[in-house]
């Protein structure tokens, strides 16, 4: 039996010794980023990333998870991504870091990009608490949804978008606009502290009623 929870499933706590939400350096071009498992990144994903990249100029794709340290996944991706229509010299992979500095590493991208149908959980989370917005097309499926819940319960439901064409469009909008970028990256965690996806006390209470 699936047991629905008034607001959300997910209740954060962010990890100790988390590093300070940092913009990107100014040099760095338009940067669209995600730390999701590649198992996730199938070719609908990423023909339609390959899309945003080219109604970005410039723009590059930041690909980070530990599974890309194998050089088999690389390849596997690699050619994924080429299959997609999506250059080499727009995409850079890194490998496992320890968690706080995977956190870091937040601040070389603008915005994160959420897969689908399959969205992020914690991922978007740490994107969120690192002040990154996360784009995501919201499905039908438990599982096509998840950014969504989290995205509206942060107050950022602007963000859920119900079309690929609105996917494009959002996060190519956001990627420009860095006034924008800067509000988010500043006042993200103070957004987070006072949603209900860091009210311990309240979930216990859901839990518990359910």
């Amino acid at each position: 039996q699936v047991w629905r929870l008034p607001v959300s499933r997910f209740c954060f706590t962010p990890p100790a010794g988390s590093p300070a939400p940092r913009m990107p350096a100014t040099d760095l071009p338009p940067t669209f980023g995600s730390f999701n498992n590649p198992s996730k990144l199938n070719l609908t994903v990423l023909r339609l990333w390959a899309r945003i990249l080219d109604a970005v100029p410039a723009s590059r794709l930041l690909l980070k998870y530990a599974a890309l340290d194998d050089p088999s996944a690389r390849e596997w991706l690699r050619t994924n991504l080429a299959a997609a229509g999506v250059a080499p010299g727009r995409v850079e992979m890194r490998g496992w870091t320890r968690y706080v500095d995977a956190l870091d590493q937040y601040a070389d991208m603008h915005v994160a990009l959420d897969p689908f149908p399959f969205c992020g959980g914690l991922t978007s989370l740490d994107a969120l608490w690192m002040g990154v917005p996360v784009v995501t097309l919201a499905g039908r499926t438990h599982a096509s949804r998840v950014g969504a819940s989290l995205l509206t319960s942060a107050g950022l439901s602007e963000l859920v978008t119900n079309t690929p064409e609105q996917y494009l469009e959002t996060a190519a909008a956001l990627a420009g606009n860095i006034p924008r970028l800067a509000a988010l990256r500043s006042g993200m965690r103070e957004r987070l502290r006072h949603s209900v996806l860091m009210d311990a006390p309240r979930f216990a209470r859901d839990i518990e009623a359910a």
